[in-house]
């Protein structure tokens, strides 16, 4: 499976630390931000999962910055699913300036259950559902 998503971001101000560059925390948030819209995109996002008593959250990041981004730079931020099965996905996510890789993360999600926190299988029609969409319309890369 390898569905992208992308969208381009230009730093600001408050995301800035006393380097005056990205800190590294908003890069993670910057992960965490394209793989909720790319969940919403897919139809895996809160609002369709929140009324089944569902959601995914990160279990794990496994994270390696490359290079440091500065006020008022245009970035690309990118994501790949990489893995949908059992209670778990993955996905890549990497954060450039142009051609350079200033940061790439592996992250892994668990679908729990919103009641108890538990781990639940994914239900075979959405990784299937999943799978259709990623093959039929792939969301491009911005040029």
């Amino acid at each position: 499976m390898n569905s992208q998503y992308a969208i381009r971001h230009v730093v600001a101000a408050d995301e800035l630390d006393e380097l005056n560059r990205v800190n590294n925390a908003v890069f993670l948030q910057y992960a965490e931000k394209i793989a909720r819209e790319h969940a919403d995109a897919l139809g895996l996002g809160w609002q369709a999962l929140g009324p089944l008593g569902t959601a995914f959250v990160v279990r794990r990041h496994e994270a390696d910055y490359f290079g440091a981004a500065v006020l008022g730079e245009e970035l690309t931020i990118r994501t790949r699913l990489l893995e949908m099965a059992g209670a778990r996905a993955k996905r890549l996510v990497e954060i450039l300036r142009g051609n350079d890789i200033l940061f790439r993360c592996l992250t892994e999600w668990a679908y729990i259950g919103t009641l108890d926190g538990r781990p639940r299988r994914l239900p075979r029609e959405m990784i299937d559902r999943v799978l259709g969409a990623i093959a039929t319309s792939p969301v491009p890369l911005p040029s």
